[in-house]
């Protein structure tokens, strides 16, 4: 091969070389461009976005600083239209009592519309509990005709904020100018988010700060208005504000007071001996309730009742105390006055039981002369005046009605005026004396079953029990059904940790249903057939009460009735 072919093919080959250098070159300078046209369009979006984050943080600064719940409102729909990409909006708020507020944006949702529009997404988005943003599916925009003109609505969903608001924000795209707004994308949709909870945190703020608000004036003109005292003091005992009740009330001027030792002024000086410093709670750190006795520069007195308590400054720290002095003087003397009214009210009582006392003694006594007369008269004449038994016997049933009357009246002014005399009693002992007084009252037989449930000896008044008692196990005697020859009672107590339960069971007639819950009234009789005075059950819900205790009644007709009846185990109250 000659030196001129081998020349040309090295040539070939290096043009071939540089060729594919070449467009290597131009491959990498595309991607080099292409590259350069990313950053340029991410940067492009990294402004817009910066743009958007820097007009949604003077939105922001704009809602935090509105004075009113209106104002803060009003302002959501504009930044939601000019930042996220919508063609109107809507901020609802709804109240608890369910009543919504609407805020519509730039009049491209009429108001006479903005309700249905508001009930439509309600009624799709109320199965969505979450916070987050969400877009309402297309099918679900097809069933609410109130919906129809709209392609895109955007909805965040922020519920109960202090069980005052439901708190929804809305965006909304038209089908008519859909094709001029982009969808969001995921960084907007999480912009939106931000804005969401930043609402949410702005309109929670604004809420506390107006119920503080209200709060404030609230508590303010309530001391302004009852006549109490304020006084407020710093860590040294120094008097920083007294109102001018308190001023009324110690006799002294602002001026005179601030700066002043609140002990060595209002104590030292005026204070009745042996309640000086000892009753002042000016340097207590924790909360205090008591009574104190002052006189005043013009030696008036004045028994006051003061509530103190520590006040913090905004790091928690104690700064001082407040308190709020009461002037209980007048209520000190009407205390006085029914103190000696109760003692003579006392001695009047002491005279009246004694009256009763001697007249149903007095009536007594004749009662049971004619009943005793009654008796001898149907015993020795039985064959002589055999046709008068009937009047006699009404005569003997109306004395010993009347007798009953008697002793009930008796048992009620006892219960009512006679103090409680609480003491172990022996359980046991009661009952069975009470039914050895009922044993022989019928010539039925008498089935008594007793379970103690291993409780010998309870802590109550012995007087009301037994009048408790014998009222009832009484009537399961009276009352007991005419189609039985056998009156079955049934006694049963037990305990737990606070109280004694006691059940009394018959076979009786029992109560009808319309009168359970009268039984219990004074004079009440369940039928004409009734024997007694309606004076017994209400005598015993009377005991009951006064021991604080409770009774209820089950019952039903021709099958008999329990009593449940619940007494206190402990009395609180000191007994006289």
């Amino acid at each position: 091969m000659s030196e001129e072919i081998k020349a040309a093919e090295n040539r070939d080959g290096e043009y071939r070389l540089l060729q594919e250098e070449l467009n290597s070159l131009q491959l990498r300078l595309k991607n080099y461009t292409n590259i350069q046209q990313k950053l340029i369009s991410a940067n492009q979006i990294i402004d817009k976005q910066l743009e958007n984050y820097k007009r949604l943080n003077n939105y922001i600064k704009t809602l935090v600083e509105a004075t009113t719940i209106e104002s803060f409102k009003s302002k959501i729909p504009e930044a939601i239209i000019d930042i996220f990409n919508f063609e109107s909006s809507m901020v609802v708020f709804e109240d608890q009592n369910h009543t919504a507020v609407y805020s519509e944006g730039l009049n491209n949702i009429p108001h006479s519309s903005a309700e249905n529009i508001f009930l439509a997404v309600n009624e799709i988005t109320k199965k969505y509990n979450n916070r987050k943003p969400f877009f309402i599916k297309r099918e679900e925009l097809n069933t609410q005709r109130a919906l129809d003109d709209f392609d895109r609505i955007l909805v965040v969903k922020c519920n109960c904020i202090d069980e005052m608001y439901n708190f929804f924000l809305v965006g909304f795209v038209s089908k008519k100018a859909s094709f001029n707004y982009e969808a969001m994308n995921s960084e907007e949709l999480l912009m939106f988010d931000n804005f969401s909870e930043q609402m949410f945190s702005i309109l929670r703020q604004n809420i506390y700060k107006y119920n503080l608000t209200k709060e404030k004036e609230k508590y303010v003109s309530i001391i302004d208005n009852l006549n109490l005292g304020l006084l407020e003091l710093d860590n040294d005992d120094k008097i920083k504000m007294p109102n001018q009740c308190f001023s009324e009330i110690f006799g002294y001027s602002k001026e005179e007071l601030i700066g002043k030792s609140a002990a060595d002024i209002l104590f030292d000086n005026y204070t009745k001996k042996g309640t000086k410093r000892k009753n002042s709670s000016f340097k207590k750190n924790f909360s205090d309730i008591q009574e104190i006795q002052i006189y005043t520069p013009k030696k008036q007195k004045r028994d006051l009742l003061v509530a103190s308590a520590p006040s913090y400054d905004s790091k928690g720290d104690i700064n001082g105390s407040i308190g709020i002095y009461l002037d209980i003087t007048k209520n000190k003397e009407l205390e006085n006055n029914l103190l000696n009214s109760n003692i003579e009210l006392k001695k009047i009582n002491s005279e009246l039981d004694t009256f009763v006392y001697r007249v149903t003694h007095d009536l007594r006594t004749p009662v049971l002369s004619i009943i005793g007369l009654i008796d001898l008269i149907k015993d020795d004449c039985k064959k002589t005046i055999a046709e008068n038994i009937v009047p006699i016997n009404l005569v003997s049933e109306s004395t010993e009605r009347l007798d009953k009357t008697i002793q009930e009246i008796l048992y009620y002014s006892k219960n009512a005026r006679l103090s409680l005399e609480i003491k172990p009693i022996d359980i046991c002992e009661t009952v069975t004396n009470i039914y050895n007084d009922v044993r022989f009252s019928t010539t039925k037989l008498i089935q008594f079953d007793t379970n103690f449930n291993t409780i010998t000896n309870i802590v109550t008044d012995l007087y009301r029990l037994e009048t408790i008692l014998k009222n009832i196990i009484n009537n399961a005697v009276k009352y007991s059904n005419p189609n039985s020859d056998v009156v079955s009672i049934k006694f049963n107590i037990e305990e737990n940790a606070n109280k004694y339960i006691i059940t009394i069971s018959d076979n009786g007639l029992g109560i009808k249903e319309e009168h359970v819950d009268k039984i219990f009234n004074m004079f009440f009789r369940g039928t004409s057939a009734s024997v007694g005075t309606g004076l017994g059950l209400f005598i015993v819900k009377e005991a009951v009460g006064k021991l604080n205790g409770n009774i209820q009644v089950t019952s039903k007709v021709n099958v008999g009735t329990t009593f449940t009846i619940k007494l206190p185990k402990k009395y609180e109250y000191e007994v006289r």
